[in-house]
C-alpha cells in the first residue's frame, strides 16, 4: 500500500503546477498557431536537446545527424 501511495504522489505531486506544462509542436508553424499568452514557442536541436535514449527512440539515429549531446 505503501508503494502504491508513493508512486501515486511521484504521478501527481501535491505541489504540481499546471502552469508549467508545455505542449511539443513539431513544425514551427504549428507552434506559431496555436500560440497564446501562457505559451510561447521554443526551438530545440535535437542533436543537442534530447537524451541520447530519446534521440535513438526518436529515429534521429538514422538521419545523418550525430547526437552532440553529452560525451
Amino acid at each position: 500500500m505503501l508503494t502504491c501511495a508513493l508512486i501515486v504522489w511521484i504521478l501527481q505531486p501535491v505541489n504540481f503546477d499546471y502552469t508549467e506544462l508545455r505542449e511539443t509542436f513539431l513544425t514551427e508553424q504549428e507552434c506559431i498557431s496555436n500560440l497564446s499568452n501562457n505559451y510561447s514557442c521554443i526551438k530545440i536541436d535535437k542533436r543537442y536537446d534530447l537524451t541520447k535514449t530519446e534521440w535513438q527512440k526518436d529515429n534521429c539515429s538514422i538521419s545523418e545527424h550525430e547526437w552532440q549531446g553529452e560525451k
